[in-house]
């Protein structure tokens, strides 16, 4: 599997799989520990930045939903609108 692949189906299994999205925001390392990650993927995905996750290979908009569920108080505090703003300065 490619290992880009495989952290994209993590935040798609967040909300696909009943339960795990609650579990992750309790313990995300439990969960990230379930998958065939790299130890930098790891990293990057327990920081959970949009530069740590671009930099474990997620894609950009599956970045905001993977934020979602692991602070759902970021919801609330971002748009789409300021995601890509933000993703667009990153790559300046």
């Amino acid at each position: 599997m490619n290992p880009d692949h495989l952290v994209n189906r993590i935040a798609a299994d967040l909300y696909r799989i009943p339960g795990l999205k609650a579990e992750f925001q309790s313990d995300p390392a439990s969960v990230l520990s379930r998958y065939p990650l790299t130890e930098a993927q790891r990293d990057g995905l327990i920081e959970g930045s949009f530069p740590a996750l671009a930099a474990a290979g997620m894609h950009p908009l599956l970045q905001m939903i993977y934020s979602v569920a692991r602070h759902p108080e970021v919801n609330a505090q971002i748009s789409a609108q300021s995601y890509i703003d933000e993703l667009m300065a990153e790559r300046r």
